[in-house]
């Protein structure tokens, strides 16, 4: 992904394309790509957060750890 866009980088600052074009892609790229990576994030540590135990008390008739 990184090197699509130091491809796409390179071609808008060609002398034949001024106007660059393509810097609006490179930008719609990149927030593709941070939003999916933030998602991925969310996801995991929501699974994460749902295996962790309950805090519930000991049995009264339970002695020890």
């Amino acid at each position: 992904m990184l090197a699509l866009l130091t491809v796409l980088a390179q071609s808008s600052q060609s002398e034949s394309n001024p106007s660059g074009g393509n810097a609006t892609l490179i930008i719609i790229l990149t927030l593709v790509v941070a939003v999916l990576v933030i998602g991925v994030v969310v996801g995991l540590l929501m699974k994460r957060g749902s295996k962790v135990p309950a805090n519930e008390p000991h049995d009264e008739g339970h002695v020890g750890s």
